[in-house]
């Protein structure tokens, strides 16, 4: 799909391509195959573009940790106490708590902007995403 875009994106004045990938990429559990396997791709997806396409294209990876969602919802509640897991794996985090959606949509529309491009600190690293 990015290759198709890729001649449109070429167009645009700063062009950005955000991948969300997982924490999963760089560290993780059990009963994890294939997602892990899958995130590590797309992180080298994003290596690739960021090689092939910069700096006219730039492209970014996004990998966050636990975030609340309904499929971890279903996840935790696979466990004899869920909320003894989560508490758990939200510990683990260094804010104490797992991420929202919003916040790593907030985090994808300030790596969009002309912000990033700009900044000369890259990468960014939300605070929510810690690997287990």
């Amino acid at each position: 799909m990015a290759q198709a875009a890729q001649p449109f994106l070429a167009q645009g004045t700063q062009p950005v391509v955000v991948v969300i990938a997982s924490n999963h990429a760089y560290a993780t559990m059990p009963n994890s195959f294939p997602y892990n396997v899958a995130k590590a791709g797309l992180v080298a997806l994003v290596q690739s573009l960021a090689i092939e396409w910069g700096p006219t294209i730039r492209a970014v990876g996004v990998a966050p940790g636990f975030i609340n969602t309904p499929l971890a919802e279903l996840w935790f509640n696979a466990f004899p106490n869920p909320q003894e897991k989560y508490a758990q794996i939200a510990a683990l985090h260094p804010v104490g708590r797992l991420g929202s959606v919003e916040e790593i949509g907030a985090l994808c529309a300030f790596l969009c902007s002309p912000s990033p491009a700009s900044s000369p600190d890259p990468p960014y690293w939300p605070t929510v995403a810690a690997a287990p």
